[in-house]
């Protein structure tokens, strides 16, 4: 098992966040952002130059293009590997399922890339279903039970990186605008094709 054998300031830790658009069929994303745990204050602190001084935190659906350029410019200054998976199509009264099924292939590839640590971003009531789906991996022996994870907030900077990502892919892949992941080289995407 990769990352058992290093110390624990250079553990490989993930950040996900979620995007999803109710375009013709719907659209699920599910990104996350790999990096050590040692550079993680380093990126937070990065990060917080983004945002104009007025702003407590960035939420790609809230911003501009010239902010949201601006962000994934930093983003890929960063030494970072972003992993992203997307349903489609989604039936709008489906999103729960849909993100289930992308938390679960997604909690599948961090493992698999040496991921121990997970921050997802909380969405409050609906953070137990997060954790019916993770303690599912954890009981199938999908992922292991050392693999860790906390729910943060848009407050939470290194959150902000998964945001801009998945915003980005979801602008790629609904509106056909490539512009904003194109700026991104470290970025693997994976679709799931079967409806929910």
């Amino acid at each position: 098992m990769m990352g058992l054998d290093r110390p624990d300031d250079q553990r490989p830790v993930a950040m996900v966040d979620e995007s999803y658009r109710m375009v013709v069929g719907g659209l699920y994303v599910m990104a996350a952002a790999v990096a050590v745990s040692s550079e993680v204050e380093t990126i937070r602190q990065q990060l917080r130059q983004v945002p104009p001084q007025r702003k407590k935190h960035f939420h790609w659906v809230d911003e501009s293009e010239a902010l949201r350029e601006k962000m994934l410019c930093v983003i890929e200054g960063l030494d970072l590997l972003h992993v992203v998976v997307a349903a489609m199509p989604v039936n709008r009264r489906r999103q729960t399922r849909a993100r289930g099924i992308c938390l679960n292939r997604l909690m599948w590839e961090l493992h698999h890339r040496g991921v121990e640590h997970v921050m997802l971003e909380s969405r409050g009531d609906q953070d137990t279903q997060d954790r019916r789906v993770i303690g599912g991996l954890r009981n199938r022996g999908v992922i292991p039970r050392t693999m860790t994870f906390e729910f943060g907030t848009k407050q939470d900077p290194e959150l902000w990186v998964p945001d801009a990502v998945a915003g980005a892919v979801a602008t790629d892949r609904c509106d056909g605008d490539s512009r904003f992941v194109d700026l991104l080289t470290d970025l693997e995407t994976i679709v799931l094709p079967e409806a929910v």
